[in-house]
């Protein structure tokens, strides 16, 4: 495939790929069969695998543990066969993450690997109690 349609060909398939993340619901995520690699990597803070099965888990993970879950893409950058995605998950009326995903994409638009950058500590830790005075002990260490 020439350098060029395939430029054109990832910008298309990260956009419907964002486009599923912007509509998925519990019902259509075994619609990830048809946009990613049986052997999708996948990384986040919590999880490091190989295999769409275990991505798949994740979103039903996803709708087991939180409330009214959805994502809102921001910003989608694309370059030969990466595409990085700007993000924000909302789960019920107080839950906001922002992120950042890097998706690799095959010559047929299938997800070669999907990795997640969000700081787990500051948009989930530190909202915990006990364990957010520990995170701004350490901050305070940590800064100038």
């Amino acid at each position: 495939m020439e350098k060029n349609n395939l430029k054109i060909n990832i910008n298309n398939f990260a956009k419907i790929y964002g486009e599923f993340f912007e509509q998925i619901t519990k019902d259509n995520i075994e619609n990830l069969n048809s946009l990613c690699s049986k052997d999708i990597f996948f990384k986040d803070p919590f999880n490091s695998f190989t295999g769409i099965e275990k991505f798949k888990k994740v979103f039903f993970h996803m709708y087991e543990q939180s409330s009214n879950p959805r994502f809102s893409i921001i910003d989608i950058c694309v370059n030969d066969n990466l595409a990085f995605m700007k993000w924000n998950f909302f789960s019920g009326k107080f839950i906001k993450i922002e992120g950042i995903s890097e998706i690799k994409f095959n010559s047929e638009g299938l997800v070669l690997s999907h990795i997640d950058y969000w700081d787990s500590s500051s948009q989930i830790f530190a909202k915990i109690p006990i364990i957010k005075y520990l995170i701004k002990f350490m901050i305070k260490k940590f800064s100038i």
